[in-house]
């Protein structure tokens, strides 16, 4: 909906503010469900493109995690990628 996709763009926006950059020092690892037909073998290239978007907001150093991807043949509500990210932040004397 709408509504969901304005979250996700508040989140992006908050995301590139040195407010909340100043709290990650890295991503660890992503791990990537791809809901797809069962001939697509192209599960890497998809989550790769988060790894992207990652390097893209949060830098080099911050944003090239190890990552995983799963192709599966459905998602919950039908969403077409799901990714869950572990984050590691800095402490406070950082």
């Amino acid at each position: 909906t709408d509504d969901e996709i304005d979250m996700i763009l508040d989140f992006f926006e908050y995301a590139k503010s040195q407010e909340f950059q100043n709290k990650i020092k890295k991503f660890v690892k992503i791990l990537g469900f791809v809901a797809s037909a069962p001939d697509f073998y192209e599960h890497p290239q998809v989550i790769n493109g988060a790894s992207q978007l990652l390097k893209n907001v949060f830098g080099e150093e911050a944003g090239l995690p190890a990552r995983s991807a799963i192709g599966v043949a459905a998602l919950p509500w039908n969403i077409p990628v799901e990714i869950e990210c572990v984050v590691e932040l800095k402490k406070d004397e950082e």
